[in-house]
């Protein structure tokens, strides 16, 4: 019998590229990780529509295409905006992948139109693993 590795699904945050190429780090961290778990897991990493100019439903189409992807459970991972997709998405749609673990960084509520934060997040308690990530001095989103 084979088995399928966890899928992860890393979704990037809005903004120009160069965002995701910083010295310091803060950047391209994801194409990283990415590189250090791919032997243990499948990772996607889609590169999302206009991250100049996010618009929720179009991120929304991209990611369900990822989604519908991933066999068994699934690991997935939000950096800034992408993380915004990820909580609205999983407090309104019902998906039928077992969320193994949520990774949120950086993420912020209510800042763009269309991401905002929902106002129900009870779908999310059957989630067990769910990590936050922020800094206390983000310039981008304090």
């Amino acid at each position: 019998m084979r088995t399928h590795k966890k899928t992860i699904i890393i979704i990037h945050g809005a903004g120009p590229r160069h965002y995701r190429s910083l010295e310091d780090g803060s950047g391209d961290w994801q194409s990283t990780l990415a590189a250090e778990l791919v032997a243990d897991y499948k990772v996607l990493s889609p590169q999302m529509p206009s991250p100049t100019k996010p618009v929720y439903e179009e991120w929304k189409i991209l990611f369900e295409k990822y989604l519908a992807r991933a066999k068994g459970d699934v690991i997935l991972v939000g950096h800034s905006l992408g993380g915004s997709l990820l909580l609205r998405y999983l407090a309104e749609e019902r998906i039928s992948q077992k969320v193994a673990g949520l990774f949120l960084v950086a993420v912020p509520l209510n800042t763009m139109r269309g991401f905002e934060a929902p106002k129900d997040y009870s779908k999310l308690s059957l989630i067990k693993n769910v990590f936050l990530y922020h800094s206390m001095d983000d310039v981008e989103v304090p």
